[in-house]
C-alpha cells in the first residue's frame, strides 16, 4: 500500500497556498483565486502522478556472497517495472531493519528492469535478519513523498571481522598445523585455478587466464598432495574470545586463498580439512554462530 506525506518543500507550498487563499478571500481579487486554483491543480497532479510512479514495481536484493562484521559488502537492488507504459523515475530504496543499505534508481523503463549498486554493513557477527525495505519517490515536483514498504525476508550469517598478519599478534600462527607440502602443476585432472604464489613453478602458470585476469594464475590438478591447515580456536577468557574468532577467520581466509585444505578445531567439535568454496562458507558459518561472550558450551 502506497502512503503519502509532505516533504519540506511541500509544507512550504501548502502554507503559501493557504495564505494566498486567505488573502484572496479577504480581497476578492479574481487573479488570486486563479493562482490558488493553479496551486491546487499542481498538488492534484503531484498526488496522481506520484502515486502512479510506484505502481506495479517489483523489488529484490542481490546480497554479497560473504559479509564480515564492521566491513561493507557490495550488492545491489533490482527493480522490475511491470507496467506496459510509462517508466518509473527518481526512486529511492532504503533498508529499514538492518544493514544501512541505500540506493537510488534514476529510471526504469516500462517492461524492463534496472539495478543500483549499494553496500550493506553490520557491526556484529552472527545471524542477521533482513526484512522491510522502503521504496519511495518525490516525483514529479518534490512536494509529496510517496512511499511503500516491501517485505524481503532474508537470513544471513555475518562473519567475524578477520585479522591478518601483524594484526593477529603472536597467536596468529598458533592455530595453523601444516600437514604436507603443496604442489602445483601436476598431470592429473583439472581441479581449479588460484593466484600465483612466489613458491609456485612457472610451468604451472596458465597464461591465457593470467592475461585475462591481468595477474599470474596457476592450475590446480587432482594429483596434487596439497597443504592441510587445521585452524584451532582456543577456549579463552570472555575478553579475548571475539579476538580469537577474528584471528581464526583471518587464518581460514588466508589458507583458502593459498589453495590449502582447511579444517577448524573448535572447543566442542573438530571440522576436518577440505577444499572448495562450499567448505569455506561452512567454516565461516561455524565462526559466525559461535557462542558469544558470557555463554558456555
Amino acid at each position: 500500500m502506497t502512503r503519502v506525506r509532505l516533504t519540506r518543500d511541500g509544507i512550504a507550498f501548502a502554507v503559501a497556498l493557504v495564505l494566498l487563499l486567505l488573502v484572496a478571500l479577504g480581497s476578492g481579487n479574481n487573479m488570486l483565486y486563479l493562482l490558488v486554483s493553479a496551486g491546487l491543480a499542481v498538488a492534484l497532479v503531484e498526488l496522481v502522478v506520484g502515486g502512479w510512479n510506484l505502481r506495479s514495481l517489483t523489488l529484490r536484493r542481490k546480497l554479497p556472497e560473504e559479509l564480515f562484521a564492521a566491513k561493507t559488502g557490495n550488492g545491489e537492488f533490482i527493480i522490475l517495472n511491470r507496467r506496459r507504459f510509462l517508466p518509473a523515475v527518481a526512486l529511492h530504496i532504503h533498508e529499514l531493519d538492518d544493514g544501512d543499505a541505500v540506493a537510488t534508481v534514476d529510471r526504469v523503463a516500462s517492461s524492463d528492469a534496472s539495478s543500483s549498486r549499494t553496500k550493506w554493513r553490520f557491526e556484529n557477527r552472527g545471524l542477521a535478519q533482513l526484512g522491510r525495505v522502503s521504496l519511495s519517490s518525490s516525483f514529479p515536483f518534490g512536494l509529496l513523498l510517496h512511499y511503500r514498504e516491501v517485505t524481503l525476508n532474508a537470513d544471513l550469517f555475518i562473519y567475524p571481522k578477520p585479522l591478518f598478519g601483524s594484526e593477529a599478534g603472536s597467536a596468529g600462527e598458533a592455530g595453523r598445523c601444516h600437514m604436507s607440502p603443496r604442489q602445483v602443476g601436476g598431470l592429473g585432472d583439472f581441479a581449479g585455478l588460484r593466484a600465483y604464489l612466489p613458491t609456485d613453478p612457472l610451468r604451472a602458470i596458465h597464461w591465457p587466464t593470467s592475461a585475462r585476469a591481468d595477474m599470474p594464475i596457476v592450475v590446480l590438478r587432482t594429483d596434487e598432495v596439497g597443504e592441510e591447515v587445521m585452524v584451532r580456536v582456543e577456549l579463552c577468557s570472555d575478553e579475548e574470545w571475539e579476538l580469537e574468532l577474528r584471528r581464526a577467520c583471518g587464518e581460514i581466509l588466508r589458507a583458502f586463498d593459498q589453495g590449502s585444505r582447511v579444517g577448524l578445531e573448535m572447543p566442542d567439535v573438530v571440522h576436518p580439512c577440505h577444499r572448495g568454496m562450499h567448505w569455506r562458507r561452512h567454516l565461516l558459518d561455524v565462526l559466525a554462530q559461535a557462542l558469544r561472550r558470557g555463554e558456555r558450551w
